[in-house]
């Protein structure tokens, strides 16, 4: 439209027909960035293409609608673990969903692998869509890791990087922590006790060491931000698969809100079958 009044030439009028949201033989574009908005827990945008769509009319409509796909709460979870409050996370967790919705399924638990915490984006979402992660195991590592960061930081700040009775206790508490949290399942499983052992090791690598020893490429990706980015959007696609059974089964009941998570006939039709997998939001490649 601004295009086209740029040009001064006035822009067609759209039909009744191409605006109603029940008429789309295949997803549009607005369809798609919807799906995506929804799925990645951006809160307005959502609400407000769903407003642009016709299927919110009113505040009570958003708050059903934001209620029915847990944006929020997604959205905060995402955000907590993002910023390295990983605790704080599960805790919201446990609170909203119940944190054994991150294990991985009882009858995929013996073909587990182990997989890293660092591994490609394209490996741990075929995993996460298969539904054989062990989220809860990748977060309580992620806490463990934030905790030896957040040590070390305060280490620096406080210029005490010598001080080994204080680090003598937080050696003690992090052993008592893992014992308690994961001894568990890393003795069941070699790949996780490797996996324990790796991140225990940063322990010998202070962040801000005044020596000028190198950490091996394995430990750095630990330290990495992109790390807490990769595990919250696992999080996030296995709340979205938990919750996607109540929101089949209400779409179907109600024909209200359109079945936004996965690729039912709510949004699409048997002849717009070919476009149902473009409705599954893709991870972004490194």
């Amino acid at each position: 439209d601004m295009y086209s009044s740029s040009l001064g030439v006035s822009p067609a009028p759209a039909s009744k027909d191409s605006l109603s949201p029940q008429n789309s033989a295949e997803p549009s574009i607005p369809k798609l960035l919807l799906n995506y908005f929804v799925c990645m827990a951006y809160e307005e945008a959502s609400i407000r293409m769903a407003r642009e769509l016709g299927y919110i009319k009113s505040n009570k409509d958003a708050q059903e609608f934001n209620s029915l796909y847990k944006i929020c709460e997604r959205a905060h979870i995402t955000e907590l673990i993002k910023k390295g409050k990983v605790s704080q996370a599960m805790e919201e967790i446990n609170t909203n969903f119940g944190i054994e919705v991150l294990e991985c399924d009882s009858d995929s638990g013996s073909r587990m692998n182990g997989r890293s915490l660092c591994e490609s984006n394209t490996r741990h979402s075929s995993s996460a869509a298969s539904g054989k992660e062990d989220l809860h195991f990748k977060l309580l590592m992620l806490n463990l890791i934030e905790m030896i960061r957040s040590h070390d930081e305060d280490m620096s700040t406080a210029g005490n990087t010598g001080d080994t009775e204080e680090s003598d206790e937080f050696v003690l508490r992090l052993i008592s922590y893992a014992q308690e949290k994961l001894a568990l399942k890393a003795s069941s499983n070699r790949a996780y006790m490797a996996e324990l052992e790796l991140v225990m090791t940063l322990l010998l690598f202070p962040m801000y060491s005044q020596t000028k020893i190198k950490k091996p490429k394995s430990l750095k990706k630990l330290y990495s931000l992109s790390l807490r980015t990769k595990i919250a959007d696992l999080v996030n696609r296995k709340l979205l698969s938990h919750v996607h059974a109540d929101v089949a089964n209400i779409c179907c009941q109600d024909s209200k809100f359109p079945d936004l998570i996965g690729s039912g006939n709510c949004i699409t039709d048997r002849q717009s079958s070919a476009f149902s997998e473009m409705l599954l939001v893709r991870p972004k490649e490194d």
